[in-house]
């Protein structure tokens, strides 16, 4: 696996400097651009849930559709697992799950270390 081409959210952060506000970036995975929400401290959205326009049942996919990227950053959207397996498998990540329910209760849950696995080794 070359991991020369993995740019991600922290790097933009780090060569913008004070410049670095929160918003949609363009990070690199494999040499390959990808749109993604950056937050302010470098962290990147891999899934948001907001019912902004989406149908209910947007997140109710097949494990293919998975593997790939689909939503729009910012908004409803999910990386793709196979993006996350170039990404954990190239750099050591954490993984922080914010969770907000419709009474607007918070919850935050936060692992150290993240990786995902090839999809041959779990099937």
């Amino acid at each position: 696996m070359d991991c020369s081409g993995i740019r991600d959210c922290y790097d933009i952060m780090y060569e913008m400097g004070e410049n670095y506000t929160h918003g949609v970036y363009t990070i690199d995975i494999n040499n390959e651009p990808y749109q993604v929400y950056c937050e302010q401290d470098g962290w990147m959205s891999i899934l948001a849930r907001l019912q902004v326009g989406n149908p209910i049942d947007y997140f109710y996919r097949d494990w293919d559709d998975y593997l790939k990227p689909f939503g729009t950053p910012g908004r409803e959207f999910w990386f793709g697992l196979d993006n996350l397996y170039w990404l954990t498998n190239c750099r050591n990540y954490s993984l922080m799950v914010f969770a907000e329910d419709f009474n607007k209760t918070q919850e935050t849950a936060f692992w150290d270390h993240f990786k995902i696995a090839d999809n041959v080794s779990i099937l």
